[in-house]
């Protein structure tokens, strides 16, 4: 019988979000990935925000594996690279839904214990208007974002994240109490898009 402690089978692939997308990188770098009110990232282009978004993440902010971020934006080019940049280095991301009362995401942002919120220029105002217990650093999408990342490093990070470890953190409705989150792994998640591509 197998043991956590036995090697891998050779045959072993580890299921990691930024490895899927870096393979998608490798096999058509100048394909559009992603697309947004007129506004494209081909794979290629993705990487590099991705990699800047870790490098930023360690180097500036001070991030490390097992800590916590969130964002606080609609649907956005910049949602993706700002949740894969971060959990290529093993930094999870908290996701309060942008229709929060402010009340509301102050509490997600405090319960996942995130130290920097991204927020869409859109939700800017009523993310300065509280007070959070974890978040130590507010960057704005469409403020000083892209010049947060435009200082950062475009080197790949010397290994991928476990695949057990957490992706993100999606929280539940809270329809029976207080929105609990869901720590999601990279295995799960990617699963979750293998399943969703599957033709019946």
């Amino acid at each position: 019988m197998a043991t956590a402690d036995d090697p891998p089978p050779s045959t072993f692939r580890p299921l990691t979000i930024d490895l899927g997308v870096r393979s998608a990188a490798r096999h058509t770098p100048d394909k559009v990935a992603l697309r947004e009110s007129g506004r494209d990232l081909t794979y290629r282009r993705l990487i590099e925000r991705i990699d800047r978004v870790g490098n930023a993440a360690v180097a500036d902010l001070g991030l490390r594996p097992g800590e916590h971020g969130a964002i606080l934006a609609p649907n956005c080019l910049e949602y993706i690279e700002i949740v894969c940049g971060l959990a290529s280095r093993a930094i999870a991301v908290a996701m309060p839904s942008p229709r929060l009362k402010p009340s509301e995401f102050t509490a997600i942002c405090d319960d996942s214990q995130a130290r920097v919120l991204f927020v869409h220029r859109s939700l800017e105002e009523a993310a300065r208007s509280v007070k959070f217990a974890s978040v130590e650093r507010i960057i704005v999408i469409g403020g000083d974002y892209e010049e947060w990342i435009a200082r950062s490093s475009l080197a790949a990070p010397d290994r991928s994240p476990a695949e057990w470890s957490t992706f993100a953190i999606p929280y539940t409705a809270g329809t029976t109490g207080q929105p609990k989150g869901v720590m999601l792994s990279h295995r799960a998640r990617t699963l979750t898009f293998f399943a969703m591509g599957v033709e019946y």
